[in-house]
């Protein structure tokens, strides 16, 4: 159960973390100047959005292993090629043939697809949910910053994740 929770609160973090598109960022290590106000009714709202950004989210990434294997890597492969590429290493520098280094390439360009669609069904799903984007990216960037708005945030995912599992069955 609590694997639940935490789960939910990272994909929360991930969820503000994916949209920056309005968000301005902070130079490194600089805290906001004030916390934001956000009203418990409009923390509900936002947890209740955000819930629905992670399904969004898990969809997409549950479609990443066949587009790599389509591409004709196996996971391991593309790792181990991702990986290097992030710690700097030349594409010389690989230990990968040129056909995984392409195959490699077509993964990311599909996966590159997929996370634009995602962001493109995200921010639909937060508009629909009449919450406002900008306002949204604000809620979520504070949770990195504001303590107290978090342990809210926890409180909430808790009785929302409690509440789920308490229901009794509906017979129809």
């Amino acid at each position: 159960m609590f694997k639940i929770f935490s789960t939910a609160l990272v994909m929360v973090f991930i969820t503000g973390s994916l949209f920056q598109l309005h968000a301005q960022e902070l130079p490194m290590g600089q805290q906001p100047a004030e916390p934001i106000e956000v009203s418990d009714e409009e923390l509900e709202e936002f947890v209740d959005v955000a819930m629905g950004t992670l399904q969004i989210q898990q969809e997409a990434e549950m479609q990443y292993p066949q587009v790599i294997e389509d591409a004709g890597l196996t996971i391991e492969q593309f790792q181990e090629i991702s990986q290097a590429e992030q710690m700097g290493a030349s594409r010389d520098d690989i230990d990968a043939s040129e056909t995984e280094l392409e195959a490699f390439d077509s993964a990311m360009e599909d996966i590159f697809e997929i996370q634009e669609e995602t962001e493109e069904r995200v921010i639909a799903h937060v508009e629909a949910e009449d919450m406002e984007l900008d306002r949204y990216e604000e809620i979520a960037m504070a949770l990195q910053h504001d303590q107290e708005l978090m342990q809210k945030v926890q409180e909430m995912l808790m009785q929302s994740q409690g509440m789920q599992q308490q229901a009794p069955p509906q017979n129809h």
